[in-house]
């Protein structure tokens, strides 16, 4: 019968290479190529729609251990180097203690900005950057004015605010803060291209399931693979109208019967 009928009987049975289920993806490549696009498109509009794009600022720290770490050559010495990094270790969990959260609140209230501490707490991170002296704050909303504002406040309280509370460490800003000019999320081309891969997956998998629990008959060895009959002949075109034709069927008793239409 037709090609992709005899593609679907290769790939049924106990044993099913894998040359047969890319045989078979390759003969329904339209489908896949059209449920991937549909998955494509729905999960850019959800995103486009439903999401809420949020937006970074940050600062970056950079954290010595006291005024005088550098030798007299300028290089730095290894004690004053590890002090340093175990330093900025501690000064991000003093970024978002409470104390520091709320003088941050009091200077965004004074420029006419309400945030509450626990608001900043959702807004804030901070993290050691790859293990070095550097500590980056990062503020993190669905506005990008606000954003900024709040990593300008840590960048105008932090210097003097975190050495001041336990008493140790120098710190200078590296990277001022700024309005950011695009979303950090969501990724909008990349969440289309998971939907995209999505469709194709799911596509893949319903017409491999389909094809593997498919029990018509298209070809005479079919017939051997889901029953004992043993094929005594064979009759290789009908003079019949494809619209009146249907399948073969085994039914009780080993009989195999083409049912067709008639007018």
């Amino acid at each position: 019968m037709g090609e992709s009928n005899n593609e679907a009987s290769k790939v049924r049975g106990a044993e099913v290479s894998l040359l047969e289920i890319i045989r078979l993806l390759i003969s329904k490549i339209h489908w896949l190529i059209i449920f991937g696009l549909l998955g494509c498109v729905v999960v850019y509009l959800a995103t486009y729609f439903f999401v809420t794009p949020q937006y970074q600022s940050y600062i970056t720290l950079y954290i010595y251990n006291n005024a005088s770490s550098s030798t007299g050559n300028g290089a730095i010495d290894n004690s004053d180097l590890q002090a340093a990094q175990n330093l900025a270790s501690t000064y991000t969990h003093i970024i978002r203690s409470n104390s520091m959260l709320d003088d941050v609140s009091k200077r965004l209230e004074q420029q006419g900005t309400l945030v509450s501490r626990g608001q900043l707490s959702d807004a804030v991170s901070a993290e050691i950057v790859k293990s070095s002296q550097f500590l980056k704050i990062v503020a993190t909303t669905d506005s990008k004015e606000l954003s900024y504002n709040i990593a300008q406040a840590f960048e105008q309280i932090a210097p003097t605010s975190i050495p001041k509370t336990i008493k140790a460490g120098v710190v200078t800003v590296i990277d001022k803060a700024e309005v950011p000019s695009k979303p950090s999320s969501p990724n909008i081309v990349l969440f289309s291209a998971i939907g995209f891969v999505s469709g194709v997956l799911f596509t893949s998998l319903f017409w491999i399931i389909r094809t593997l629990l498919d029990t018509t008959i298209y070809i005479s060895d079919d017939i051997k693979d889901i029953s004992d009959v043993t094929v005594l002949g064979q009759i290789f075109e009908l003079d019949v109208d494809k619209k009146d034709e249907k399948q073969w069927t085994v039914v009780e008793g080993g009989f195999i019967y083409a049912n067709r239409k008639h007018t």
